[in-house]
């Protein structure tokens, strides 16, 4: 007759039993719970944060820049230069323009390197901001100073004439 014999039961297998060191088992048992459920929180919080679900949480003004299909005073095109150069996080900067007094007078610019970044960078103009957070900021900010902003969301295809970008204003 042939005997196979089972396989040792592992510690997992003797702790679900009820067989060995049952206290310290239970705290190492709660503590791997702990740190597992310590790591899921952390996991959403991270997803929340990068996906910016909670419009709350970003403490910002959020504007859409308009006015991005037109091409600039030295002929860039202002969809090429967001293109090629705006993405999510970067940085931007909202400043008053000459025309005070026209429909647009708060210009946003994005800054451009020049020949791969050796001979520097350059500020090219993305657009307007749009006329309601244009109104709010020439309540807020002083007329000379400029602002940063920060890159929300990004959607330039290149069958689309306007590419559409939105910032949050600190």
């Amino acid at each position: 007759m042939l005997c196979i014999s089972a396989p040792p039961p592992s510690t997992w297998e003797q702790l679900a039993r009820g067989e060995g060191e049952s206290r310290n088992s239970d705290i190492d048992r709660a503590e791997a719970d702990r740190a597992v459920a310590q790591r899921r929180q952390s996991r959403r919080r991270l997803v929340r944060l990068l996906l910016n679900l909670n419009p709350v949480d970003l403490m910002g003004t959020v504007a859409v820049v308009i006015e991005t299909g037109l091409r600039n005073g030295d002929g860039s095109s202002r969809a090429d230069v967001i293109r090629r150069h705006c993405s999510i996080g970067r940085e931007v900067f909202v400043r008053r323009t000459s025309e005070q007094l026209g429909p647009h007078s708060m210009a946003v610019f994005l800054r451009v390197p020049r020949f791969f970044g050796l001979l520097g960078s350059r500020l090219a103009q993305i657009g307007y901001l749009d006329t309601r957070a244009e109104a709010m900021m020439t309540k807020v900010e002083p007329a000379e100073k400029d602002v940063r902003a920060v890159v929300k969301s990004v959607y330039a295809p290149l069958e689309k004439d306007n590419p559409r970008v939105t910032i949050i204003i600190d």
